[in-house]
């Protein structure tokens, strides 16, 4: 399986951030995460008669969703600075590429070596979020028609949840336009949790012992000097 990307972009919220969210402290939670990318896979076979034809108009209104969307998950389209553990809410946007496929959806689909290493070349190769952006797409066309997008996000930066209720939100915003979306995220867990002067090394069970965090029903304790 060869896989040709074709282009490759920013995509910026549709309007811009307004100037008290162009900051956002990640909660000591996220500062534990492992700074790596999670990737995800969705396939669209081919249906009926379309074999495909309609595929340069579906990537057009993948990224008019995407740009749609990111204005309620603007983390998404900002950039990670380590240094400061936050994210500057910046407006440059999510990566958007698209890349040609030289086989038919159906049959990788039913190969074993498609289940492991194979699929994941229809996903962006991005390895840490510093400086990067914290999510990127790729729309995958197939000869046969098929499509399949792949998408990788920042885990330090959107947990499952927060993806999965993007992906959703997204995925609404396609079909109906986003003015049919009634869901507006929110992101208080940095003020929450506040992050932590901590080492690296740190685990969640240390915050806990430490007093910094607390178990669900106990009471905070302050952080020892």
């Amino acid at each position: 399986m060869k896989v040709q990307i074709l282009s490759r972009k920013l995509i910026a919220p549709s309007s811009p951030n307004p100037p008290n969210l162009q900051n956002l402290k990640i909660s000591c939670f996220d500062q534990l995460a492992p700074p790596t990318y999670v990737p995800r896979i969705f396939y669209y076979p081919v249906s009926g008669e379309d074999h495909g034809g309609n595929n340069a108009d579906r990537s057009k209104k993948v990224e008019k969703s995407l740009a749609e969307t990111l204005t309620l998950f603007y983390p998404l389209g900002g950039r990670y600075i380590e240094e400061n553990l936050s994210i500057e809410c910046n407006d440059e946007g999510a990566e958007y590429l698209e890349a040609q496929v030289s086989d038919s959806l159906s049959q990788l689909l039913g190969r074993e070596e498609f289940k492991t290493e194979m699929r994941w070349r229809l996903v962006p190769q991005v390895f840490r979020p510093e400086n990067n952006p914290p999510l990127t797409i790729q729309f995958n066309r197939f000869e046969c028609g098929g499509v399949a997008t792949g998408s990788c996000a920042a885990h330090r930066i959107a947990d499952a949840y927060t993806v999965g209720t993007f992906i959703n939100t997204r995925a609404a915003a396609c079909r109906m336009g986003i003015g049919k979306v009634h869901r507006c995220p929110g992101f208080p867990s940095g003020s929450l949790f506040p992050p932590k002067n901590i080492p690296a090394t740190t685990s969640v069970d240390d915050l806990i012992s430490a007093g910094a965090i607390k178990k669900h029903g106990e009471k905070k304790r302050e952080m020892p000097t």
